[in-house]
Formats: structure tokens, C-alpha cells, sequence
């Protein structure tokens, strides 16, 4: 409580994250019942999840970036 405070959502997002973690450290998938299926990140697709209280996959989410560099 003495990092998130009173936010109710702050913790449920932090209990997700711990729990895709765990799953990724056992040798699974990084998975939780509030993520979506986290598809494999591989080139071109570069898919990436974007964990927020709503977290959703989005593909090549820097692709504007990164293109500036040669």
C-alpha cells in the first residue's frame, strides 16, 4: 500500500504483472487472466504487449521510431 496507496486499480495491475512473470520464470508463457494471449515476438510482426489496466497487443509499436535509424 505504501507504493500503490488507496488505488484499487493500481493493485490489481500489479498482481497481474507479478503473475505474468511468475508464469515466464516457471518456463511458460508470461500469462495472467487479465492478459490478453501474448503472441511470440518475431520479426517483421514485432508483436508487444502493452501491460496497463486495459492491456492489450499492439504490433511494432516503435515502428516510427524506429525506422528514423538506419
Amino acid at each position: 500500500q505504501m507504493l500503490l496507496g488507496s488505488d484499487a486499480g493500481a493493485q490489481s495491475l500489479a498482481t497481474t504483472i507479478q503473475t505474468a512473470w511468475a508464469t515466464f520464470i516457471r518456463g511458460a508463457a508470461p500469462a495472467a487472466e487479465a492478459l490478453p494471449r501474448w503472441p511470440i515476438y518475431e520479426l517483421p510482426r514485432r508483436s508487444t504487449m502493452l501491460i496497463d489496466r486495459e492491456s492489450h497487443v499492439v504490433d511494432d509499436p516503435a515502428g516510427a521510431q524506429r525506422a528514423l535509424w538506419p
